[in-house]
């Protein structure tokens, strides 16, 4: 029992490598919001776009 304790103390941790330095999974991060933040930003004012016609013909909607 004493001896698997201390082979377990002594045993060397078994780590695993990332495969890329941590700032590159940080600046993929980053690309990809602002890839979406791209995608997002390209639909801005479209919900002006789509009002029924019946209230734009009455001028309701306007800000005065």
């Amino acid at each position: 029992m004493t001896s698997s304790l201390i082979s377990l103390v002594t045993a060397e941790e078994h780590t695993r490598e990332l495969p890329m330095p941590s700032i590159v999974f940080g600046l993929i991060s980053v690309g990809a919001f602002l890839v979406l933040l791209a995608f997002l930003w390209s639909f801005r004012n479209t919900a002006a776009d789509h009002r029924p016609e019946a209230s734009r013909e009455h001028g309701q909607g306007e800000k005065h």
